[in-house]
Formats: structure tokens, sequence, C-alpha cells
């Protein structure tokens, strides 16, 4: 018999189950990770070189985009 239950629930007395996520598979793998993790990390989009890729210029479009995205799937996020 396959359980079908979500990872985290399984054990979200005990840990949070997380996923490191980049722009890409935050839509690709959507329901996925809606399932089954409650704490994402961005891969390298929250790193100081994409978010102030120069001096006096600054690019939060993605990094504000997977914060919404974790928003709104009521998941932890970290940068």
């Amino acid at each position: 018999m396959i359980d079908n239950t979500s990872l985290y629930k399984k054990y979200e007395k005990d840990f949070k189950i997380g996923a490191a996520i980049n722009y890409k598979t935050m839509y690709s793998a959507e329901k996925l990770i809606h399932k089954h993790f409650n704490s994402l990390t961005a891969e390298n989009e929250m790193k100081f070189e994409n978010l102030h890729p120069a001096e006096e210029k600054y690019m939060f479009k993605i990094s504000d985009e997977m914060v919404d995205f974790a928003e709104k799937h009521d998941k932890a996020m970290h940068g």
C-alpha cells in the first residue's frame, strides 16, 4: 500500500522538511513542494552576487517572487 501522506505533515511535530529551490523548480515542482515541504531555501537567487551584482545596483525581483511563493504556500523561507 502506498502512503500518500505529506512528508512534512508526517514529521511536523519533530522537525521541518526543507527543499532547496531555484526560480525554475519553484514552478515546475510547485505541487510537490506544496505537498511535501514546509521550509524553503533559495539555491542561488538570494546570494549577494545575485542581489547586488554591481555598485549601486540591486535586483530583488526574483527573490521577492520566491518569498511571495513561500507565503502563498505557507512555507518558511530562508535566503
